[in-house]
Parts: C-alpha cells; sequence; structure tokens
C-alpha cells in the first residue's frame, strides 16, 4: 500500500526528473548555437519592464554566457524562468555595448551562485569584479565557488547591502540582480518584515549602492513586482511558500521606492523608463514564471553627483 507521504515523494522526484530532462534539452539548445551565428544587440533603454521578445533579442548574449561557463549554461537553460536571466544579464551587457564602456571596477551585490560576476571579467566587460553576500547566503553556494572566484580574479566581500563596507566612491558599476527583494526575509517566517519595513530596508539599501558609486558611476538592479489587485497566488515553490506572495514589490512601489530614492541619491535613469503597469496587463509576455501579472522590472541609473542619503 502507497501511503500518501509516498505518493508525494513520488511526485516530487518525478517533477524533478522532468526539470532536470527539460534543463538538459535547453543546455544542448544553447551550446548547439554557433556562437557568432546571434548578433549582440546593443540596448539603448534598459530600464524597462521584463519581455519575451527581448529575451529574443537578446539571444546572442546567452549563448556566448552559456558556451563560457558550465553554471551560467544551466542557469540560462532552465525552463522554469523562462529567459528571465538572459533578460536580466542580456540587457546589461546590451547598454555597455551600447554605450561602448567597460567599467574598470564593479561591485555585485548578492551574488549567491551566480557565475554572472566572472563572466562580465572573464568576457571583458569589466576589468575588476567584486561580490558582496551575506554570511550566510540565501542561495547556497557549491563547494567550489570560491575557489572558481578567486581563479577568477573575483575578490569576495562579506556583509550585507544596508551596510556595504566599501569606502564612498569605491566602484564604476554596481549591479544587484533579483536580490534586493530578499530584504523582506522571507522565506523564514521569523523575520518576516512589514511592508512598510521592507521598502524602508529597500530605501537604505539603494542609498548604500549610491553611495558606493563614483561619479558617473552606473547602478544596474532587477527585482520582481506584481499587480497585487490582479494577482493573489506565487507561482515561485521553491520554499513551499503555500502561493502566498512573498520577496517582491507592488507595483506601485516602484515609481516612490526605486525610481524617487534614486533620483534623491543622485542618480538619473540612463533613459526615460518604460514602466508602464498597462504594458503587463496588455500583454502576457510581459509576465514572468511567477504568475499572469507578475514581472520583473530592470533600472540602471547614472550616478551624477554626490549621493544625499545616509
Amino acid at each position: 500500500m502507497v501511503t500518501a507521504g509516498g505518493k508525494i515523494a513520488a511526485l516530487a522526484w518525478t517533477q524533478a526528473g522532468a526539470i532536470r530532462r527539460s534543463v538538459a534539452r535547453g543546455a544542448l539548445s544553447l551550446r548547439a548555437h554557433p556562437a557568432l551565428s546571434a548578433p549582440q544587440t546593443p540596448v539603448a533603454q534598459p530600464s524597462a519592464l521584463f519581455s519575451q521578445r527581448q529575451v529574443r533579442r537578446l539571444s546572442g548574449y546567452a549563448h556566448r554566457m552559456a558556451r563560457a561557463d558550465d553554471r551560467l549554461l544551466r542557469r540560462l537553460a532552465d525552463p522554469r524562468i523562462r529567459g528571465l536571466r538572459t533578460w536580466e544579464y542580456g540587457m546589461l551587457l546590451g547598454y555597455l555595448r551600447h554605450r561602448g564602456l567597460k567599467p574598470e571596477r564593479a561591485l555585485d551585490v548578492g551574488t549567491g551562485d551566480s557565475a554572472f560576476p566572472r563572466y562580465l571579467v572573464a568576457s571583458g566587460a569589466v576589468g575588476r569584479i567584486t561580490t558582496l553576500d551575506l554570511p550566510q547566503a540565501l542561495e547556497e553556494q557549491a563547494a567550489d565557488s570560491a575557489a572558481r572566484a578567486a581563479a577568477s580574479g573575483v575578490e569576495q566581500l562579506v556583509g550585507s547591502m544596508l551596510d556595504i563596507p566599501a569606502p564612498d566612491a569605491s566602484f564604476d558599476l554596481v549591479t544587484c540582480i533579483s536580490a534586493i527583494e530578499h530584504l523582506d526575509g522571507q522565506p523564514s517566517p521569523a523575520v518576516t518584515r512589514s511592508h512598510q519595513r521592507f521598502l524602508a530596508d529597500t530605501t537604505v539599501a539603494l542609498g548604500e549602492m549610491a553611495r558606493v558609486l563614483r561619479p558617473g558611476g552606473l547602478l544596474y538592479l532587477t527585482t520582481d513586482a506584481y499587480l497585487p489587485e490582479r494577482q493573489t497566488t506565487d507561482g515561485w515553490a521553491k520554499f513551499d511558500s503555500g502561493g502566498v506572495i512573498w520577496s517582491a514589490y507592488r507595483f506601485d512601489d516602484i515609481e516612490p521606492t526605486f525610481v524617487e530614492t534614486l533620483a534623491t541619491a543622485g542618480l538619473r535613469p540612463v533613459a526615460p523608463p518604460e514602466l508602464d503597469r498597462r504594458l503587463l496587463v496588455a500583454d502576457p509576455g510581459r509576465s514572468t514564471f511567477r504568475g499572469r501579472y507578475f514581472t520583473t522590472f530592470a533600472l540602471l541609473g547614472e550616478r551624477a553627483d554626490a549621493p544625499r542619503l545616509r
């Protein structure tokens, strides 16, 4: 007789196997693509909502990343995120290409086990890069992550984005890719913050990122947002949240919490942001794996003067 627990375990095993097979198929597709056949499309407007159409335009970056690093290959091929990492990484690479920029010193905030910082150095997109993560990062790192980082010339810092352990005006580029939303304390209910505290901590983190930027430096961040009047569940089941929405911003938080805070901190968008909620309502291609009225947005700002936050 098969128990209920046994059925759940069997289902989980079956789903895990299906995901592994799907990742393998995606990896083969990315690796099979000739490295130089897809163009590396310049991006003039990086402050925007996620778009599947843009994912296709950025495929040249994805194929090059996939051929350069096994970890990036697996992350880009994961079917559960449907091109999201291609979009997040490609928008930054495309903008640097558009401007002909190579930041000399970069900081990646909330890196986890991402191989993207190593790729930025290896591909020549930046000169040097430092990663910042908590002592116990949310995303568990592979056993050889530190060795790989050291071999690639990546410096690792331990600390919080709420108090970045670096002097003022230290970096030419700061990146924070799908990390700032974890300031809400999830997935641990014991440290979950109220929404107002979540937004207040976000403001502090943005001020810290602006503080460590040099004049003329760039801040690139991505994070998730949703329409609360239309979206009441969360498709991100990684931590078995039971469908409750967590680690995400309400769409109406974007302007006051992100755009206005960065402006106060002395950063201006490199191009007018395209963040109209009507784009998400009208186009399912703007949705992410978390739900029909979930999206990811990117902001890229340039420090024009000294930050006024602290």
